[in-house]
């Protein structure tokens, strides 16, 4: 198995991300991941680490009870399809809720 494409051409949409009611963190998150290349689960255990990785919260994350959106789209990702067989497109927005986790220490809960 390869490692998925991180590096794009400076003209690539890439990714957006946004970590809802974590306001360390106040608006989304660009990064240059590959949807093609890059599946759920490696999003999940290289991306988001790297982007969030320093709140105190993200260590507590239940990765089971996240729920994923994409714009506003509520979808139940699996970690062994790409972004793109998810049908996110470059460019779009992706956003995670984390319940029982609102804020830093439950400070927008």
């Amino acid at each position: 198995m390869t490692a998925p494409t991180i590096k794009r051409p400076e003209n690539a949409a890439g990714l957006y991300l946004c970590w809802d009611e974590h306001m360390l963190f106040s608006a989304p998150l660009r990064t240059s991941v590959a949807v093609v290349d890059a599946t759920f689960s490696d999003l999940r255990t290289t991306v988001l680490p790297k982007l969030y990785g320093s709140h105190p919260d993200f260590c507590r994350i239940d990765w089971r009870k996240v729920q994923w959106f994409c714009g506003d789209q509520m979808f139940s990702p699996r970690a062994d399809l790409t972004l793109a067989q998810h049908a996110i497109p470059e460019g779009a927005l992706l956003r995670f809720r984390t319940p029982g986790l609102e804020g830093v220490r439950g400070s927008c809960g």
